[in-house]
Order: C-alpha cells, then structure tokens, then sequence
C-alpha cells in the first residue's frame, strides 16, 4: 500500500472507533431524580393527643431507567418517614 492509502486506512479506522465509543456511551441508561424540593419547615407545632403532622415530597425521574427508592432518611430521629 501507499503511504497515503495506509494514512487514509488508519484515519477510517480512528474515526469508527470513536463513533463506536460514542454509540455505546449514548445508549448508556440512568435514573436521575429531581426534587420540587428537599426540605420542609413545619415551623412550631402545638400538637394534640395523637395528633399526625405530615408533609408531601414530590420528584420526579429525569432520566431514561426506572427509578427505585430502596431508603428514605429523615434529618433528625424526631420524625419518620413512611413511603410505598
């Protein structure tokens, strides 16, 4: 072969690999989950005997696979959280 046959051969060869790499790294999938918000200030609560105090968290799943919740936490041990 030539010198610019084999130059010509080794730039095709360059170019699909990145297409390749490319190809693989875009049907990649993740979840990506995004808060309306993340905190909430109940401010002072005079509660009654089995009084209930709660607060709704929406997100929503921004990414392209499902999105599983395995643990919520709460930032302090005065309050529970409970989800499905």
């Amino acid at each position: 072969m030539t010198k610019i046959k084999e130059s010509g051969m080794r730039l095709l060869l360059m170019l699909t690999a990145v297409l390749m790499v490319n190809c693989v790294s875009a049907q990649e999938k993740n979840a990506i989950i995004k808060f309306g918000s993340k905190k909430h200030d109940f401010g002072k609560i005079y509660l009654k005997k089995d009084s209930v105090v709660s607060a709704t968290f929406l997100f929503e799943n921004k990414g392209n696979a499902p999105l599983i919740v395995y643990k919520v936490t709460t930032s302090c041990g005065c309050t529970v959280s409970e989800w499905t």
